[in-house]
């Protein structure tokens, strides 16, 4: 006979074991009842997965899942929740926690979970996130992606996250994907992540069909997590996450808004990007593969 599991944590697991065991060790420290994690492997090499399989395995609070392919973060929630979803018919609630993070107020999930339980209305609620020095506060408060948003993110939004006690709940438009628990009839309903985007701002489509489904957006001002990757990828090289961060800001203004303002999006991106590219020689981006994303993301496409 199936527990009665009622919250699943679940990790999206790439190449990346260290901070796949230290996370989910973390969670293992929560004070929550009827909850179990899955880790979800996105085909990663042989013997990083192996080591999270070796430490775990024997855990039986702990699912162990590998996906068909490496479709991206989106994909690996997606996976993971309609494994846990069949395997445990109970389930209500799904909390999404980034690999590089570790969990550091054992009730915090306990908290989230009470205040979708408290509103009605409520389909997916983010915390507060501390950086790795615990003392600089994540902007996890997102607005959704627009050329303007864009131009005018520094002024208008960045330090809209704040940590409050006793903590607060208010209504946002978009939450960051780095921790957030969503109700499974909700998340079930939007049909889950867009996967698309393959990694970053898959949060910003789903929010979006969250709110356009009726439902709440919320933020929580209370500890929560901290996230050792805000700070990691904020002195990080011209790579992978920097070509995805803005082929998909593109990309949802393609899908969302309109194909003039993704065209002009795109167009901001190619000239801004073309000294930090072309002539700096840590680059891991190839500058006319960029181009051709961005033009591609325009047209609604990937």
């Amino acid at each position: 006979m199936n527990e009665n599991i009622e919250v699943t944590s679940l990790v999206v697991h790439f190449n990346n074991a260290q901070d796949c065991i230290a996370v989910v060790e973390s969670l293992l420290n929560l004070s929550m009842s009827k909850h179990k994690i899955v880790v979800v492997d996105n085909c990663s090499k042989e013997t990083e997965w192996k080591q999270v399989v070796q430490k775990f395995v024997a855990n039986t609070n702990i699912e162990l899942v590998v996906s068909k392919k490496n479709g991206g973060f989106g994909y690996g929630v997606n996976y993971g929740f309609y494994f846990m979803l069949k395997k445990y018919p109970t389930l209500k609630f799904l909390h999404v926690i980034n690999c590089d993070a570790l969990v550091i107020e054992n009730n915090y999930l306990n908290e989230l979970v009470n205040v979708l339980t408290k509103n009605e209305n409520a389909g997916l609620v983010g915390p507060a996130v501390l950086m790795e020095d615990l003392k600089t506060i994540q902007n996890t408060i997102l607005p959704l992606t627009s050329l303007k948003n864009a131009l005018n993110y520094q002024a208008r939004f960045y330090g809209l996250s704040k940590i409050t006690d006793p903590p607060e709940v208010q209504k946002v438009e978009c939450v960051n994907g780095v921790c957030f628990v969503v109700k499974k009839e909700v998340f079930e309903q939007v049909g889950g992540f867009c996967e698309d985007y393959f990694m970053y701002n898959e949060e910003q489509d789903l929010c979006l069909k969250i709110s356009k489904a009726g439902k709440d957006i919320l933020y929580w001002s209370g500890k929560s997590i901290l996230h050792k990757g805000a700070i990691r990828h904020e002195t990080e090289k011209i790579n992978w996450r920097y070509f995805y961060n803005r082929r998909n800001q593109v990309l949802f203004v393609a899908k969302h808004r309109s194909f003039l303002e993704a065209v002009v999006l795109a167009k901001l991106f190619i000239f801004s990007s073309f000294k930090k590219m072309v002539f700096n020689k840590e680059s891991e981006v190839n500058y006319w593969r960029f181009i051709k994303a961005l033009v591609l993301a325009s047209f609604g496409k990937v």
